[in-house]
Parts: structure tokens; C-alpha cells; sequence
């Protein structure tokens, strides 16, 4: 058995039909009737053996992701500049809320 993610827009007979199995073994092997409805992001079993192949998938295989972006390092000390600072002036403001003394 494998154990299978349904995506959005499957079917039991879609599923059945790329594992090259009937929608009833399938059914049977889940604890569901034929026409049970499945949801996007249920688990279900496929049933697979000697006699039960397991399906190539078609097509290419996927694209590398694109390389990221170069790292603008003048502009991420600026953003996390920008980010202490803001954290300093709500730390402020929360030490005066408490009625603390406030440490910077």
C-alpha cells in the first residue's frame, strides 16, 4: 500500500484510473462506498503488488527552481536597523504602560 495525498479536482475514479486499479478496489480498500466524495488533502490508501503496478507520472521532470537573488547586504542591515529601532521604541512605550523605568 501507498498512501496517497488527493488533490484538488480528483476523484475516486480519477485516482483509480492513474493507479490503473478499479474505483471499487479502491473503495473497498479506504472503507468507501463508489461514489464517496473525497476532499483535497485526505489521505488514502493505493493498493499496489506484483499484479498492481505503480504509475510512471507523464511528462518532464520538474524545472529547477530559479537561483535566488542576489543578497543586497546594505539594504538588509538598513531593514534591520529600521526593525531594532522599532523595537526599542515599543519596548519604551510598553515599560511606560507597566509604569517601569525605561532601560534605553
Amino acid at each position: 500500500m501507498i498512501d496517497y495525498v488527493v488533490r484538488p479536482g480528483d476523484s475516486l475514479s480519477l485516482i483509480a484510473n492513474r493507479f490503473g486499479i478499479s474505483v471499487a478496489r479502491l473503495a473497498l480498500v479506504n472503507g468507501l462506498g463508489p461514489n464517496a466524495i473525497i476532499y483535497p488533502g485526505q489521505v488514502i490508501k493505493i493498493p499496489v503488488g506484483p499484479d498492481i503496478p505503480v504509475p510512471i507520472q507523464p511528462g518532464y521532470p520538474p524545472s529547477p527552481p530559479p537561483p535566488a537573488p542576489p543578497v543586497n547586504y546594505y539594504e538588509l542591515e538598513r531593514r534591520v536597523s529600521l526593525l531594532e529601532a522599532q523595537v526599542r521604541r515599543l519596548q519604551r512605550e510598553v515599560n511606560q504602560l507597566q509604569g517601569q523605568p525605561t532601560p534605553y
